[in-house]
């Protein structure tokens, strides 16, 4: 089947050619990613939210980082970890055709907003070399030129980012990662992928990106249309 594309979505693949070709693109991969790849098998933060918000009788209205605050302050930080992990599977992440297909495409940096390691079994199975950073140390340790970056950490690292204090918290937790994406954001070309105009995480990622980075090359949303 063959697809029409418009001039201008044209003139956008030729940018992010460009920018492949020339070492400056980067992939910023969300959510909707994963559970595009098993959508049984891996669910959506607001899914994951609605957990939370059966066990704290409170207003639904609120976002996901006040729920996730609320959940952590009322049970601690190590049941806020116990209640998200329930919602991921308990099999090892093993990538498909999209994580794979995404690390095949060596863009210069692969970063994530997910936590789980989807992208971490499709790198481990190809030839493409990237560095996998975590944290800041492992930031300042790494060495390859290419690098897939989990900026709201992991759950082996247990450094993921969730709720809102964590996000209030970041530039002292992650100060070097940070500064390394502000750098990204102002010499890259950006793609995102996995992201929808309401996801929480995307409204983050584009206020944070408008608040620290006054030069910066296109960044473009790519999303799928079903039916």
């Amino acid at each position: 089947m063959s697809i029409k594309l418009t001039q201008k979505t044209k003139k956008y693949l030729s940018v992010i050619q460009e920018a492949k070709e020339s070492g400056n693109l980067a992939v910023f991969v969300g959510a909707g990613f994963s559970v595009s790849e098993n959508n049984k098998k891996y669910k959506s933060w607001n899914e994951v939210t609605k957990k939370l918000i059966k066990e704290l009788n409170c207003n639904k209205g609120l976002d996901n980082l006040k729920i996730a605050e609320l959940y952590k302050l009322q049970f601690g930080k190590t049941k806020l970890k116990q209640a998200v992990l329930q919602s991921f599977p308990k099999t090892p992440d093993i990538a498909g055709t999209l994580h794979k297909e995404l690390v095949n495409l060596n863009p210069h940096y692969i970063i994530t907003t997910n936590w789980d390691k989807l992208i971490d079994d499709a790198i481990e199975k190809t030839t493409n070399i990237y560095d996998i950073i975590v944290n800041d140390n492992e930031l300042v340790k790494s060495v390859n030129n290419s690098k897939y970056i989990k900026m709201h950490g992991d759950f082996e690292h247990d450094n993921f980012v969730y709720a809102e204090s964590d996000y209030l918290n970041y530039s002292q937790n992650f100060p070097l990662i940070e500064n390394f994406l502000k750098s990204i954001f102002s010499t890259h070309v950006i793609v995102l992928l996995g992201y929808s105009f309401n996801d929480m995480d995307l409204k983050q990622i584009v206020s944070w990106v408008k608040d620290n980075s006054k030069e910066r090359l296109p960044i473009y949303m790519i999303t799928t249309k079903i039916g």
